[in-house]
């Protein structure tokens, strides 16, 4: 961080309230929130690339996953989301089971969260609206179709703490963020 000296005066005490609007303006403008947004989206992306690769199920497209990843900054707010879905509608399901999911299921929920008895062992800050095993089939599982027409047997899939871990590593490195951008504009 930048050193000022200043003398302890009424001229001194101008320079540090100088100082202190010019880090107040660098800070509360949009150059700003987007310095900051870049680097959790670009955290956000590690993340996923790291996580994403563990998953096996052979019916869970990452690529959909990722690519309902986005930014958006409104005024001093940063919001990161994903909004990817799974169409049930396409999905090779009796009509029974259809009628326990919304036409556009959740993919983002699936992956942050589980489903499941696997993601209920593994739940961490679960929202209120999370259904882990919708159809109650416990320890015993179920068997599914790919959209190939295989047929597969899972018991559920572990939740990946995707935005858990962003969380975690945006309250990591902040600072640095914010040291790094004050040097660069100060």
């Amino acid at each position: 961080m930048k050193t000022y000296n200043v003398s302890l005066s009424i001229e001194g005490i101008k320079e540090i309230e100088d100082i202190f609007d010019k880090a107040q303006k660098l800070i509360s403008n949009d150059k700003f929130y987007k310095h900051i947004a870049e680097n959790c989206k670009s955290l956000l992306e590690d993340i996923c690339k790291r996580v994403m690769v563990t998953i096996d199920d052979t019916d869970l497209d990452a690529s959909a996953y990722m690519s309902g990843n986005n930014l958006e900054i409104e005024g001093d707010t940063i919001y990161l989301f994903n909004n990817s879905r799974i169409d049930t509608s396409t999905k090779n399901m009796t009509p029974e089971k259809r009628k326990n999911y919304p036409l556009q299921l959740s993919l983002a929920k699936i992956v942050e969260y589980g489903i499941g008895i696997v993601g209920a062992q593994t739940a961490v800050d679960t929202p209120e609206d999370w259904q882990y095993d919708v159809n109650d089939h416990g320890e015993e599982g179920w068997y599914y179709f790919d959209n190939a027409g295989n047929r597969w047997f899972t018991k559920g899939f572990e939740g990946r703490l995707i935005f858990l871990r962003l969380k975690y590593q945006i309250e990591d490195n902040i600072k640095d963020w914010i040291i790094k951008y004050m040097k660069d504009n100060i």
